[in-house]
């Protein structure tokens, strides 16, 4: 075989692999980057959920902390899958009823179901 070609052999696949490499890892960087970020959604669903919670329990009677109450429960069917619907009828209840500590109970049981759907 011609030196020439084994050469040009070498040339050419000095530069096919290296650049496979960086497209394959790039493809694999952006899949793990889109679901860092998703995982970053879940976290802030979560926080916006008890917040918007805690605001509705001391701020009833504003239309817009039931909305955002609201919203936030619905946000977190977005990112999580929630086989205890129930939760948050009876968070809906003991809010309801001024019931302070059966409120934060029902809180915390909503989040620790929601907590162990995050990657750590």
């Amino acid at each position: 075989m011609d030196p020439n070609w084994i050469i040009a052999i070498i040339s050419i696949t000095s530069i096919i692999f290296p650049t496979a490499c960086t497209l394959i890892n790039n493809h694999y960087q952006l899949q793990l980057q889109k679901l860092q970020l998703f995982e970053n959604k879940k976290y802030e669903a979560i926080e916006k959920f008890i917040k918007s919670s805690e605001y509705y329990y001391y701020h009833k009677g504003i239309n817009s902390a039931k909305i955002d109450f609201e919203s936030s429960i619905s946000n977190l069917f977005i990112y999580f899958s929630i086989p205890k619907y129930l939760l948050f009828d009876k968070l809906k209840e003991c809010i309801n009823s001024n019931e302070y500590d059966k409120t934060q109970f029902a809180i915390s049981e909503i989040v620790k179901i929601l907590s162990s759907q995050l990657e750590k």
